[in-house]
């Protein structure tokens, strides 16, 4: 009886519509949400931190430093409005209360995960940059940054909608207007788009680099730029060209600049009157050459064969390789034809050139007068 009697005094309003109990029970709510904020504090500050410690990388350590803050303030935050909700603020009051909690929770999560995505992004920028210096290159990190943007735009505009529905709002008919605009705004710049994808594709695969060397459509050149929709090359003969980003993802391009040796394919076309001891001491030749010359990589297997019967020539086949560097490649080339051409023509070993005979059969020859 006596318990009943106090219960029932507890349950009358004292505040506005709500009771003692209701004040008791939101107090009770402020506690637990101090207890809850020292025990995020402490698993962010101490054991969550000694867990990270163990791992191999630092990105665990930047993340959850990132997301301290958010989480402790969110505790404090969730924790209020929950208590609050413990207490009767009438009938139209207390749904916005309830929708503003839900809100807060969204926000703090969209501002949880942009942190993570910049602290990601950054240092993703950081690791090329130090490969870079390493290798002693230059990258252009513009198309990461937009990426970044991207991205982040995309959480907060999400996380808006998601608000904007908790409080009722209808987002259906804006979201489908945002889905038309976007695949009339996604016609009208494909290209663009394409060029932007494409730009991302380069910066994260890497297929080469500023100041690479590379080939295009058959064009070479050095690359000075890498922008977020296009590619600016110096050709060799000192010209400036722009190329869609788009293009290189469609058809691929030759890196020149990045390789350990190189294969020099070398054809020799030799009279038909040459005999095949003579064939046997051009490849003696050939093979003591290769031997020989510097920057020829003697490592690597070299093939030299009488191919072919041709239309004017016997074919003599040669595959060697040669180191990467283009300067050292070339001269090598260019020391290999020269000692060929000057050791055959010591050997007396003709080189052929395109003949043509006309074989007039003799009842011709006899109409012809000719003898």
């Amino acid at each position: 009886m006596f318990d009943g009697k106090i219960l029932a005094q507890l349950q009358q309003p004292v505040l506005g519509h709500n009771s003692l109990l209701n004040i008791i029970e939101f107090a009770a709510g402020l506690f637990a949400t101090y207890i809850a904020y020292k025990v995020v504090h402490w698993l962010f500050s101490g054991y969550l931190i000694k867990l990270t410690k163990k791992t191999k990388t630092d990105l665990d350590d930047v993340i959850l430093d990132s997301l301290r803050g958010p989480a402790k303030f969110g505790t404090l935050i969730g924790g209020l409005l929950l208590s609050l909700r413990l207490l009767d603020f009438g009938q139209r009051l207390g749904p916005w209360l309830n929708m503003t909690v839900l809100a807060l929770i969204i926000l703090l999560g969209a501002y949880a995960s942009a942190r993570v995505v910049n602290i990601l992004v950054q240092r993703y920028i950081i690791n090329l940059k130090k490969r870079a210096r390493d290798e002693k290159e230059e990258i252009d990190d513009n198309i990461m940054v937009m990426v970044q943007k991207f991205i982040n735009g995309s959480i907060w505009v999400i996380a808006i909608l998601l608000v904007l529905s908790n409080y009722g709002v209808n987002i259906t008919s804006a979201v489908a207007g945002l889905g038309l605009g976007g695949l009339a705004v996604a016609m009208a710049a494909k290209d663009t788009l394409a060029n932007v994808l494409g730009g991302v594709i380069i910066f994260v695969d890497r297929p080469f680099r500023l100041g690479s060397v590379i080939e295009y459509n058959g064009e070479y050149g050095s690359v000075e730029a890498i922008g977020m929709r296009s590619l600016r090359m110096r050709t060799l003969d000192g010209f400036l060209v722009t190329i869609p980003n788009s293009k290189f993802v469609e058809s691929g391009v030759k890196n020149l600049s990045d390789g350990d040796y190189r294969r020099v394919k070398l054809v020799l076309g030799l009279v038909y009157d040459t005999s095949a001891d003579d064939l046997e001491q051009a490849k003696g030749i050939v093979a003591e050459i290769l031997e020989q010359t510097s920057d020829v990589l003697h490592e690597k297997e070299t093939l030299i064969y009488f191919d072919n019967f041709g239309d004017s020539s016997l074919d003599l086949v040669i595959y060697y390789w040669t180191v990467f560097d283009w300067t050292r490649h070339v001269k090598a080339k260019d020391r290999v034809n020269m000692q060929i051409k000057r050791r055959f023509d010591e050997a007396g070993i003709g080189f052929a050139f395109p003949t043509m005979t006309l074989d007039i059969p003799k009842n011709i020859q006899q109409m012809t007068g000719q003898p």
